[in-house]
């Protein structure tokens, strides 16, 4: 339910990822995936006013940047070797597709100047929900994770923005209490800590929302893994919402060109405006996501090292068909139609439904001969 008002949100900003510095770690460019194609380069702009698609053929040879300092994801071990579920999510990636990796380890601040010089096909990493939704530099990203804890209040609370919990009872489920406590907490987090009357710690999320459902506190942090074990069908007679910095529900809403939960953060890679390489990726990604080639990976990772990473690892939710599992999806009553519409990979192909239109039109109809009526011929 809350994550319906997330993604409508996000997917409805323009935002720009900005980012300086030049990478000292190059590579010689790849053999063009489109050279056997009149189609035009990768970076082609053509490609995308033609809406042409160009293979990426095998052999290809994948530049792709790895921040150095993403533990468990992507990081420099003891021996200064780049390891990471990052690393390995691109390399399964590169067999599947019969491809090279040319990988790198890149300060984060770098990535954006990295894509936009060519450097590199491709930077993998983590960002803010919203930043990796940008549309208006040419950096889409393809996601394979989430980790998130909302600040969530009643409908009728009165409170719009996540200034409006000062003076607050909150209520924190277990798996929220890393965005609000200790090293991991989210600058947001540290302010709503500091700012509320009192944080009370509680049970599970189940036990959050009938406090907040029932009146005992005026608002409750969750996180995507708290929220998976709430019936929201027992509290279905009143509305729950997420706070953010800006307020999003006000009739000035549409002027919002920015708005951060207490904690929002995607995992994969992000791309030049670049047709080919993204959708061959985000393809991949997807069949992985579907049958099971990324669990396994994902669980290694919370295997590795005894263990170490398995906390933050089980965080995260992933992005597939049932991210949300059956049971969650059994117990939830949303138009699942509609989410999938809104979801980062679970999105209609648009092309698709085009060409199924034009092979089955639907019959003109004649409108009756009337000075009213405009006929179409």
């Amino acid at each position: 339910m809350k994550r319906i008002t997330a993604l409508l949100l996000c997917l409805a900003l323009a935002l720009s990822l900005t980012a300086c510095g030049k990478s000292e770690n190059k590579s010689e460019p790849a053999s063009d995936p489109a050279d056997a194609s009149a189609a035009g380069s990768i970076g082609d702009e053509s490609i995308w006013e033609e809406e042409i698609e160009v293979d990426v053929p095998e052999g290809y040879e994948l530049r792709a940047a790895f921040d150095q300092d993403n533990a468990p994801y992507s990081y420099l071990d003891e021996s200064g070797t780049l390891v990471g579920l990052n690393v390995d999510v691109a390399k399964e990636i590169c067999q599947r597709k019969g491809w090279k990796l040319n990988a790198s380890a890149v300060s984060w601040e770098e990535k954006d100047q990295l894509l936009t010089d060519g450097e590199v096909d491709c930077v993998w990493g983590s960002a803010s929900y919203s930043e990796a939704l940008a549309e208006d530099n040419g950096h889409p990203w393809s996601i394979h994770s989430e980790i998130y804890v909302d600040a969530v209040v009643r409908e009728d609370s009165g409170m719009a923005i996540l200034d409006d919990l000062k003076g607050k009872t909150i209520e924190a489920e277990p798996g929220a209490l890393f965005a609000v406590e200790g090293d991991s907490a989210t600058e947001l987090g540290q302010q709503l800590m500091k700012n509320a009357a009192a944080v009370n710690k509680v049970e599970s999320a189940e036990t959050a929302y009938e406090d907040l459902y029932n009146g005992k506190c005026d608002a409750v942090l969750v996180s995507g893994t708290g929220d998976r074990q709430v019936d929201f069908d027992a509290f279905d007679d009143i509305g729950f919402q997420t706070l953010y910095d800006v307020d999003i529900y006000s009739d000035e809403s549409d002027d919002v060109v920015s708005a951060n939960g207490i904690c929002d953060i995607v995992n994969g890679a992000s791309f030049p405006d670049d047709a080919p390489l993204y959708s061959a990726v985000e393809q991949t990604l997807e069949d992985m996501l579907s049958d099971g080639g990324m669990a396994e990976i994902w669980k290694d990772w919370q295997n590795r090292e005894n263990g170490k990473y398995e906390e933050v690892l089980s965080r995260a939710l992933l992005y597939q068909p049932d991210a949300y599992g059956d049971e969650y999806e059994g117990e939830m009553e949303l138009d699942w139609d509609e989410l999938e519409d809104m979801s980062v990979l679970d999105l209609e192909d648009a092309e698709a439904e085009e060409a199924q239109a034009e092979a089955d039109p639907e019959p003109e109809v004649e409108a009756e001969e009337d000075e009213s009526v405009l006929v179409l011929e």
